[in-house]
């Protein structure tokens, strides 16, 4: 339907460097434990950046990138840094409707 189409649009929107940098960041996420907490933080803070331009907020959240700091925060609760990283990310994800149906 027409949200499919957007969500085409909206990866087409992204630059090659910026789609390769989600995939990478959105993997290493969901390595869990086994990537460490700095590359936690890292990839926190790179969701964060990518979704601080509207443009990229849906294909975000379309490639797993909510899901991928929800667990970053679950398997570093007690790092603040961590916390506040991916809260941020969250908080820019959440600016589009369509990912705050999937945050909530």
């Amino acid at each position: 339907g027409s949200q499919e189409g957007g969500a085409t649009r909206m990866f087409e929107l992204l630059s090659i460097h910026e789609m390769c940098s989600l995939d990478i960041i959105i993997t290493l996420h969901r390595m869990g434990r086994d990537s460490g907490a700095e590359v936690q933080g890292k990839g926190c803070a790179e969701l964060c950046n990518l979704a601080f331009s509207p443009e990229n907020r849906v294909a975000v959240g379309t490639k797993g990138g909510i899901e991928a700091v929800v667990r970053a925060l679950g398997l570093h609760w007690s790092r603040s840094e961590i916390q506040d990283l991916g809260c941020s990310a969250l908080r820019n994800l959440a600016a589009s409707e369509e990912n705050r149906v999937a945050i909530a």
